[in-house]
């Protein structure tokens, strides 16, 4: 029998750990097989309960880490998700304000047209009238001195 390689102790721990980690005893020889496997994974370098218990410990602590990080990794990814969403919400709504100002450019450059063409009549209209004042101006301001010469030539 390959159990008495292993002292009686040993043997009877490695019954305990591995009944305490849950794994079936009706195989010795190939469980404490899983059992230094178990150990080499643990990286553990004796078969004794405590260590075993310590490096269980140890996992727990690390799965309760990942967990607690994974769960902060999520909601800063929800949150993301959620300001993308919102990003992507507010990009369709500029693109349909764009499209709906672009679609009022056309009316619009008419209309500028339009006033174009009525300050070029306006603009000509007031270069007529400033002419015509300068015109008059000239006609009173001839007839005027030639009213005052009659009126000094009479006194």
């Amino acid at each position: 029998m390959r159990l008495a390689l292993f002292p009686m102790t040993t043997a009877v721990r490695i019954r305990e750990i591995l009944e305490h980690v849950g794994l079936r005893v009706c195989h010795q020889i190939s469980s404490s097989q899983v059992l230094a496997n178990l150990a080499n994974l643990l990286n553990i370098r004796d078969t004794e309960l405590s260590s075993f218990l310590v490096a269980m410990a140890d996992l727990s602590l690390r799965k309760t880490a990942v967990e607690e990080k994974r769960a902060k990794v999520q909601l800063e990814s929800k949150e993301l998700l959620d300001y993308v969403r919102k990003a992507i919400a507010r990009l369709t709504y500029l693109k349909l304000t764009f499209s709906q100002l672009e679609d009022e450019i056309a009316p619009c450059e008419a209309q500028i047209e339009q006033w174009n063409t009525n300050v070029a009549v306006m603009d000509s209209k007031e270069r007529q009238y400033l002419q015509q004042y300068s015109n008059y101006d000239v006609e009173n301001h001839s007839y005027a001195s030639s009213l005052s010469s009659i009126m000094y030539k009479l006194l």
